[in-house]
């Protein structure tokens, strides 16, 4: 399931006890190939560098938050915490992953659309007549205006991976309504010099 949070649980030596697929997808591991946090790094682009996250958690039960690149290119968010008891005594270990790709994309699906209707604006509003399509110009200014807060709305939204289909029809819901308003506009404007 897409949605599935990707984690890893270890027992205070650093045997994998649960990891689920979405975690094994994730790091590109067949599953039960990741049998203890050792087998981890190696699938890093700086092996070394997270190794010494982990034994910093694990010797130190020190908790990291960060990103850090596969050795396939992809980023991703980690976290990692110790699992502490109420004696003092570590319990264990629990790694959190979120792929970066998705986010990243919506992100620059939500600035590319921002520039767009900025640049659709300057070039419609260019058309109209600020003296004699007052209104048109005004009703152009909202229909971007509500765009770009539908946008980031939208940008803000649970499964990040469907923003920029999400973006890209909202953009083309803008485009078709200032295609009609221009079509009005001239349509009236043929009117009156009739």
């Amino acid at each position: 399931h897409a949605s599935e949070q990707q984690a890893l649980v270890a027992d205070p030596g650093g045997v994998v006890l649960e990891v689920n697929t979405a975690f094994e997808a994730l790091v590109g591991a067949a599953p039960g190939e990741i049998r203890r946090l050792d087998d981890l790094p190696a699938r890093f682009r700086d092996p070394a560098a997270f190794a010494e996250r982990l034994k910093m958690l694990m010797v130190a039960r020190r908790p990291w938050r960060g990103e850090a690149a596969l050795a396939s290119g992809a980023e991703l968010h980690l976290r990692a915490d110790a699992v502490i008891g109420a004696d003092d005594r570590l319990l264990g270990f629990v790694l959190l992953a979120t792929d970066l790709s998705n986010r990243r994309g919506a992100e620059a699906a939500l600035a590319r659309f921002q520039s767009e209707m900025l640049a659709s604006q300057r070039r419609l509003t260019g058309r109209l007549d600020a003296a004699t399509d007052p209104k048109a110009r005004k009703l152009l200014t909202g229909l971007i205006e509500n765009a770009q807060l539908a946008a980031l709305e939208i940008s803000e939204s649970e499964g990040a991976e469907a923003i920029p289909a999400r973006l890209r029809s909202l953009g083309d819901s803008v485009s078709r309504s200032a295609e009609v308003l221009e079509r009005l506009v001239f349509e009236e404007r043929k009117s009156r010099r009739t």
